[in-house]
């Protein structure tokens, strides 16, 4: 069983599935990217914790990108990103990381 570690929650999603905790005495986390950067063709990593059986990582490239549009349930979308990555079952939620190493967007899917 690992030890807990110092740390301090910084931020988290009205559901339970996301927490931003900041810890101390690591190396530095990772950064935010900003989505609006993502052009077809950069490459991606969709990474995703599925059980206690550790990551998990698919490798890919951004197919699509385009504005803001409203969902068909009424609710307004900042940015739309399609991306090509396989996703797994599991992979709903799984994070995007672009080619620095910067989280860029959550994925949706099965």
């Amino acid at each position: 069983m690992a030890s807990a570690l110092p740390r301090r929650l910084r931020g988290a999603t009205a559901a339970p599935t996301s927490r931003v905790c900041a810890l101390r005495g690591l190396t530095p986390v990772a950064k935010l990217g900003d989505p609006a950067d993502l052009r077809p063709g950069n490459l991606v990593l969709a990474l995703a914790r599925l059980d206690e059986g550790g990551a998990r990582a698919a490798f890919g490239a951004v197919s699509a990108t385009g504005g803001k549009w409203r969902a068909w349930k009424g609710g307004e979308i900042d940015r739309w990103l399609q991306s090509d990555p396989h996703h797994l079952p599991g992979f709903g939620g799984a994070r995007l990381v672009d080619a620095t190493g910067r989280f860029t967007a959550s994925t949706r899917g099965r």
